[in-house]
């Protein structure tokens, strides 16, 4: 083993799955409780999602599959949508050692950003970094957004 580098004591799964809004994909209406199981049925220790639909004056889905996962959330809003926000998230079984926005906007055709969330999984592994975002559209701006992230510290 490379000094400075700590085994993991076990595998670490991490999942991404893009919500639509609570509907996922071919749906009509959001169904948070189906997306809900399709990620307890990921297992996952950490789980990236985007287009995140937060409702101003509605029950939070992601607060509830959140808690009903018995994971801790997360979350950057990126646009307002109707009434409530659209965004980044991370679920994780570990609490979460620090939280930053990363703006990823290079358009004024679309405002996207990353969440840089910090986990400390149990036993002797060190601090993770779980980066969450949506890219955007265009190829060009998703180059630039690639070259932000990667130009991040380790």
């Amino acid at each position: 083993m490379r000094p400075g580098i700590q085994e993991v004591s076990r595998a670490f799964q991490v999942g991404t799955y893009n919500v639509h809004r609570w509907m996922g994909q071919g749906r009509r209406r959001g169904d948070p409780e189906r997306i809900g199981e399709v990620l307890r049925g990921l297992g996952c220790d950490c789980i990236g999602l985007q287009e995140v639909y937060r409702p101003d004056h509605a029950p939070d889905p992601l607060t509830v599959i959140a808690e009903a996962l018995g994971m801790d959330a997360a979350f950057v809003p990126t646009r307002r949508h109707g009434a409530g926000w659209i965004g980044n998230a991370v679920l994780s079984r570990w609490p979460f050692e620090q939280v930053i926005e990363l703006d990823l906007t290079f358009s004024r055709l679309e405002r996207r950003a990353a969440l840089v969330a910090q986990v400390q999984p149990h036993g002797p592994a060190p601090p993770l970094n779980i980066i969450c975002t949506h890219l955007a559209l265009l190829d060009r701006t998703r180059k630039r957004q690639v070259a932000k992230l990667l130009a991040l510290p380790h």
